[in-house]
């Protein structure tokens, strides 16, 4: 930007002499200070940088609301197609990319929602699919099966909302069988000898699930019997939108045994556990997904969710698309999508052809 404005300045003064030097050999209606061919060409290029520029200075400030350091990982606009995103590869690297995204009919596999987001996040999609399949059908679907990553709490509250049973991997942050946090008294401590099976997290403290939240008491119990009761809340950004987050906090680790282990040795107050609104929706997933019928039912996911892409990658031959900017990309995934269902209609009428002992009607010229 530096150097073109430096390159334009120095055009325009040098038209600007010349202007003033004659007035001869301009076009009929044509005015003085008609920008020359090359100084028009350079300030279309400057227009358009200012725009990029403008694009990746709010793409920063959407990182920045994540909780990412632009300054670090700032972020990165394609030459080739500026509405692509820089992902990872799953054959390794990074490239411009889009996300395809669909949703299928287990009973039959069928493709009822097609879409294409410049964003490795898929999760922001799960609400819009479920309100695109209603407007379409007619009827929401009566259990919608996703991976880990739709499992936000907004999806949670969501499908409650659109009473769709959710069904999405999920872990309990309650102590489940095999931790010794569980216990049919949590004001009672763990038995020392069982804290070396007390879970740890990623920084090697006591883990979330070595505390039991009691509702009636509103207030998490540690794995000594003490409380940890509502201090303050707190408003965190997860996945750009703001949710307020109750802060739980235990007022006597400085005597704990456990307290080292439990603690960073840089903290100045006590354990602290969050907990959102969202909290109870969790635990009412991860029992769901622990129930055999649970286990069932997302059994059939797999199949269903990446048949279309093995079909279109394999046997179609599309491992990339052709077109650039999403309105294209959109319009080349729905186009593939038809194809895929088009021929899974061929398929499903030959076989009910075939059970029915219809053959193939004779043909007389």
């Amino acid at each position: 930007m530096k150097e073109l404005d430096g390159l334009f300045e120095r055009l325009m003064a040098e038209a600007d002499q010349a202007d003033a030097q004659s007035q001869e050999g301009l076009f009929p209606g044509e005015a003085v200070n008609h920008l020359p061919a090359e100084l028009a060409t350079l300030e279309q290029r400057r227009q358009k940088l200012q725009e990029i520029l403008q694009t990746l200075q709010a793409q920063d400030e959407a990182r920045r609301k994540e909780g990412k350091n632009p300054q670090k990982n700032p972020a990165q606009l394609p030459q080739a197609d500026t509405d692509a995103k820089v992902m990872p590869n799953k054959e390794g690297g990074y490239a411009a990319n889009y996300t395809p995204t669909v949703a299928t009919d287990v009973s039959r596999d069928f493709i009822v929602d097609c879409e294409v987001v410049a964003d490795p996040n898929e999760h922001a999609q799960t609400l819009p699919t479920v309100d695109r399949i209603e407007e379409h059908f007619g009827q929401k679907p009566e259990n919608f099966l996703a991976d880990t990553a739709h499992g936000t709490g907004e999806n949670l509250a969501g499908m409650q909302q659109r009473n769709v049973t959710f069904f999405t991997p999920m872990e309990s942050s309650q102590p489940q069988e095999g931790n010794p946090a569980r216990r049919e008294d949590p004001t009672q401590p763990v038995a020392e000898a069982d804290w070396p099976q007390l879970p740890r997290n990623a920084q090697n403290q006591l883990d979330k699930s070595c505390f039991v939240y009691v509702e009636q008491s509103q207030c998490y119990y540690c794995p000594q019997g003490r409380r940890l009761e509502f201090a303050e809340i707190h408003r965190v950004t997860r996945n750009d939108q703001e949710v307020a987050v109750r802060v739980y906090r235990c007022k006597s680790c400085e005597n704990c045994p456990l307290s080292a282990a439990c603690r960073s040795p840089k903290a100045q107050r006590g354990r602290q556990i969050y907990r959102d609104l969202y909290e109870p929706l969790r635990e009412e997933m991860a029992a769901r997904m622990q129930t055999a019928e649970g286990r069932a039912t997302y059994a059939h996911r797999m199949h269903g969710a990446e048949t279309p892409f093995a079909h279109i990658k394999q046997v179609m031959g599309v491992r990339q698309f052709l077109l650039r900017g999403l309105e294209n990309v959109r319009t080349e995934w729905r186009w593939l999508c038809t194809a895929f269902a088009l021929q899974k209609l061929l398929n499903a009428v030959a076989a009910l052809r075939a059970h029915l002992g219809q053959g193939t009607a004779s043909v007389v010229i």
